[in-house]
């Protein structure tokens, strides 16, 4: 599972804002993440339900079409 700091962009994964960006506003010990999203509204999710926003780590292996 994923785990997030706050302030970090979002994907909400679950739902119906599925697809919508959001920002992460407050961690809970427990891994449970407080998030605003573009809307304005103000969600609870676990690691599960959110993915990272931006593209993937620099430390994946892309492969080159020749």
């Amino acid at each position: 599972m994923q785990r997030f700091a706050v302030g970090d962009r979002v994907l909400i994964r679950y739902g119906k804002r599925a697809g919508t960006k959001a920002t992460v506003i407050k961690v809970r010990p427990d891994q449970d993440y407080k998030v605003r999203s573009e809307d304005g509204a103000v969600l609870f999710f676990t690691g599960a339900g959110l993915e990272v926003d931006g593209p993937p780590p620099s430390n994946s292996r892309q492969v080159e079409k020749k």
